[in-house]
């Protein structure tokens, strides 16, 4: 607590950590299938996993805007968040460069034209989950690829049309909303057009199916 970070804000680090650690989740050993879950726990759970992350966002974010957030419901139940701001949509064409086995002799402005500013693994702050060290998103991932193995193996067809699928997207839904309307996420230093994507495992638009951005 003796250095304050960039808003002039004092964190205990140690102390927020023990706090968070102290309720992070294991998956309750009497959920045995879809009727025994408490998803309203789940949502908790998924929410408490990307504020975390978010608030280490905003430790190093240090006034560059952001301008754009794509919540992702990706494969195992999980739920990934990525973030992009001014600076990293100019690092955009670069990061492409040392990624892409195709599209050496493109400059700057074909790469933008390419693959546009919302192709999230060109992002600088891509998958917030693998940039950051963080002991409360990843138990709580466990947490979360538990239950979908464990509804998956309890489902008699094996095929989640007894609607584990939905269930799941529910509670995802429901964690975005929470963040949504947290601290962390009104404390993000946002651009005049922030916008705010929910895509699904292929990076489409969870409603439309379309690419977002469009």
């Amino acid at each position: 607590m003796s250095q304050s970070n960039k808003s002039g804000q004092y964190v205990c680090r140690d102390c927020e950590k023990a706090q968070r650690i102290e309720r992070m989740p294991t998956l309750p050993k009497q959920w045995k299938q879809l009727g025994d879950v408490d998803w309203l726990v789940v949502a908790n759970n998924y929410a408490l996993s990307i504020d975390s992350l978010l608030r280490q966002f905003i430790l190093v974010q240090d006034h560059d805007p952001a301008y754009g957030v794509v919540f992702q419901l990706s494969q195992n139940g999980m739920l990934d968040v990525h973030i992009n701001t001014l600076s990293g949509m100019t690092e955009i064409p670069e990061k492409m460069r040392k990624t892409a086995n195709w599209g050496q002799e493109l400059s700057d402005e074909e790469w933008i034209a390419k693959v546009g500013i919302w192709y999230t693994p060109a992002w600088k702050y891509g998958d917030l989950s693998s940039i950051f060290e963080n002991e409360v998103a990843r138990t709580i991932a466990s947490f979360h690829y538990d239950l979908f193995e464990m509804l998956f193996d309890s489902d008699e067809d094996g095929d989640g049309s007894d609607g584990i699928g939905a269930r799941i997207d529910e509670a995802r839904l429901s964690a975005i909303e929470l963040v949504r309307n947290s601290a962390a996420f009104r404390s993000i230093e946002k651009t005049q057009d922030f916008t705010v994507y929910v895509a699904d495992d292929d990076g489409l638009d969870y409603e439309s199916k379309k690419h977002i951005g469009n």
